[in-house]
C-alpha cells in the first residue's frame, strides 16, 4: 500500500552526494536514531534554511548585549 510520504519522495527532485559523504551520513542518521538517511538529511537541509528572519536575530543580539552589560555591572567583565 503507498502511502502520501512514498508519493512525496518520488516527486522530491534527486541530488548527488559523494558516497563518502553519504556513508557518514547514513552512520550519523543510524546513530540519532533515524529512520532512514533519507529523512536526517532532509531534517539537516530544512534546518539549514529555516529563516529566523531579521526580528528574531535583533532580538537575540539585544538579549546578548544586555546579558553582557548586566555581567559588566556586576564586575564579572572588564
Amino acid at each position: 500500500m503507498k502511502t502520501t510520504d512514498d508519493e512525496d519522495l518520488r516527486s522530491m527532485p534527486k541530488i548527488e552526494i559523494a558516497p563518502g559523504l553519504y556513508q557518514k551520513l547514513q552512520v550519523k542518521a543510524k546513530d540519532l536514531g533515524f529512520v532512514s538517511t533519507q529523512e536526517f538529511i532532509v531534517r539537516l537541509l530544512d534546518e539549514s534554511v529555516r529563516d529566523d528572519g531579521p526580528d528574531q536575530i535583533d532580538s537575540s543580539k539585544n538579549a546578548e548585549e544586555a546579558v553582557r552589560k548586566r555581567l559588566q555591572g556586576l564586575g564579572y567583565l572588564g
